[in-house]
């Protein structure tokens, strides 16, 4: 079973396992440099908490769809280089999609919206704004473009939370996230500048990730409370475009089918 695989070294590269059933912690355990109160990083798994932090604020009326103008909220960077119609077009669910007209591919080292490129800038939200969009950018008849794999357009999307919600975006995810989950410890990682990197790295306790899984996993709902309200987990946990072959994707979660002896 699992226990034996990990003691063998099955997955030598595993920190922590632990296994939550109807909201309690039924199993617990850590190897290599993991244990119950380091802070994991958790790499490109917390754009998710972006996700959910996007969600709250549609909810508080600080934006007011996945539909509203990205580039709305940055008005005070104005003027972006490159822009143009396509890029002012640019709407939230296009961040949160992965599929912005933003010339940004991870998975290509010559794309200019590349984020190895974004990590040495000083200012990485001017460099952001400032990116040319993808030519021949065309939607589809879903509304949407074609996806591709972008790191900068989790960190633009904290970015555009904070002037919407009037509030750095790191003390926004405190109040309406993680204190509510009763989670106490964190580490965001920065910019050079100190600009919040909302696109991975969020440090966390393994025992406090799970608390968002399963959360996520109990439609928003963390012992009796709503956190996240249950239409937003809905949409962003669905598929919206096809990000692989057998890999669709949400707003910022990777929609996977495993099969199981339980079924699908």
């Amino acid at each position: 079973g699992l226990a034996g695989a990990l003691s063998r070294g099955d997955y030598p590269k595993t920190d922590a396992v632990l296994v939550v059933r109807d909201g309690v912690l039924v199993y617990e355990s850590y190897s290599n440099s993991g244990g119950p109160n380091v802070l994991n990083d958790t790499r490109s798994a917390m754009k998710s908490v972006t996700s959910l932090a996007t969600g709250l604020a549609i909810e508080d009326g600080a934006i007011s769809s996945v539909h509203s103008l990205a580039f709305d909220f940055l008005g005070d960077l104005k003027p972006f280089a490159n822009s143009n119609p396509t890029k002012d077009a640019i709407t939230i669910e296009d961040l949160l999609t992965m599929s912005s007209a933003l010339d940004c591919n991870d998975d290509d080292d010559n794309s200019p919206g590349n984020e190895d490129k974004m990590h040495p800038q000083q200012n990485w939200t001017r460099w952001a704004v400032d990116l040319p969009i993808t030519p021949n950018y065309q939607r589809d008849s879903s509304g949407l473009g074609p996806f591709r794999y972008c790191t900068t357009g989790a960190f633009l999307m904290g970015q555009i939370i904070q002037p919407a919600t009037h509030t750095p975006i790191e003390e926004y995810v405190e109040k309406r996230l993680l204190v509510p989950l009763g989670i106490s410890r964190w580490d965001w990682p920065h910019s050079p500048s100190g600009e919040t990197m909302t696109g991975g790295g969020l440090r966390l306790r393994a025992r406090d990730a799970a608390k968002i899984a399963w959360t996520l996993a109990n439609g928003g709902n963390w012992r009796g409370r709503q956190i996240v309200p249950q239409a937003w987990v809905d949409v962003a946990l669905s598929p919206h475009r096809q990000a692989l072959p057998d890999h669709p994707y949400g707003y910022f979660f990777w929609n996977y089918a495993y099969t199981t002896k339980c079924g699908k």
